[in-house]
């Protein structure tokens, strides 16, 4: 989602601005994020905000229109991609999604379940396939859906398995949020915080925020044993840094703590 980066960018110029230097290392998805249209994302993934004109652009506009905001979100990426100041890495993937809607372009997967029974044939294809599931309805938990898919193509060479230690999906507890929702502007008001960003993000940890959770530990009850079973294809040693008391994830993923390292 083109949304949480809005923030991220914001932070790159200011720093870029000051000299300042910044080591981050940007996943660029291909096309999502480096040669897509609001339709094309749309296909491959979903809606987002910068589709429907309700995500505020720092310093721009606070109610942007669609084609404005995707504009700003291709120049931005563009930037990152031209800047020698700045580091990135293009993913080519494709989706569940995008591959239902096209099998004529998928041969190699004609017949096959790719989100239950043939999991394991998606690790071998020369992209990353985001998404696990089919029903757009249900939102799949972000830690299934594109970050495992994107690690495990970064990690598609290797002849050796890479313990993974994850870290922010806990299924528990609040999150940050930044101003970018007119739903939540009371968070920020009650905070003496802008209601809506105009020139700097806000941000603020909101405990009740927990939109989601139930869907995310869904997700990962389904799918995480999938990436389990298959650690010998996917060649990731998967653990949490959080456990039980902190943290659902530790049911379906190996406990590890940092002390252990």
């Amino acid at each position: 989602d083109p949304v949480p980066f809005v923030p991220i960018f914001d932070w790159v110029q200011r720093r870029l601005r000051k000299q300042q230097k910044i080591d981050t290392q940007f996943v660029l998805c291909d096309p999502l994020h480096v040669n897509s249209t609001y339709e094309k994302f749309q296909s491959y993934y979903g809606s987002t905000a910068f589709g429907r004109g309700t995500c505020p652009l720092p310093g721009i506009a606070t109610n942007p229109s669609p084609q404005r905001a995707w504009k700003w979100l291709l120049d931005a990426v563009g930037m990152i991609v031209e800047d020698d100041r700045l580091n990135e890495i293009i993913v080519p993937c494709t989706s569940l999604k995008f591959i239902k809607n096209n099998m004529k372009l998928y041969p190699e997967f004609a017949g096959k379940d790719l989100s239950s029974k043939n999991f394991e044939s998606r690790f071998g294809y020369s992209k990353a396939i985001l998404k696990s599931q089919f029903d757009p309805s249900f939102n799949e938990d972000k830690l299934t859906s594109f970050v495992l898919p994107i690690i495990q193509w970064l990690n598609g060479d290797s002849d050796t398995k890479k313990e993974i230690y994850i870290v922010g999906f806990e299924m528990m507890g609040g999150r940050y949020m930044w101003n970018s929702d007119a739903r939540f502007k009371s968070i920020f008001e009650d905070r003496g915080l802008p209601p809506i960003c105009r020139e700097r993000p806000s941000f603020a940890f909101v405990d009740s925020n927990n939109k989601g959770l139930n869907e995310a530990e869904r997700s990962t009850s389904v799918y995480m044993k999938f990436w389990n079973e298959y650690a010998n294809l996917t060649k990731l040693d998967l653990f949490t840094f959080v456990g039980s008391r902190h943290g659902l994830l530790s049911k379906y993923v190996r406990y590890k703590s940092v002390d252990d390292l």
